[in-house]
């Protein structure tokens, strides 16, 4: 039986975020890039992956890419 792979929802990397105190606006301006930017990354529902903004993401809420994102 194969083994689903699961990363956290939009909520919980945000949620983690808060828990850290880290704010989108913090991502936005370490990677270069608007706090939209930032927040289609998280929710991952649009074309745009944001693969130059994830590894940030992840590294500011202490996982892996593969952790929080899969796929």
């Amino acid at each position: 039986m194969k083994k689903e792979k699961k990363g956290m929802t939009p909520n919980e990397i945000r949620a983690e975020l808060i828990k850290r105190g880290v704010q989108i606006k913090d991502i936005a301006k370490v990677a270069g890039v608007t706090s939209e930017a930032v927040s289609m990354a998280i929710s991952d529902k649009a074309k745009y992956k944001g693969h130059r903004i994830r590894p940030i993401i992840a590294a500011a809420i202490g996982k892996k890419v593969e952790e929080v994102w899969p796929d």
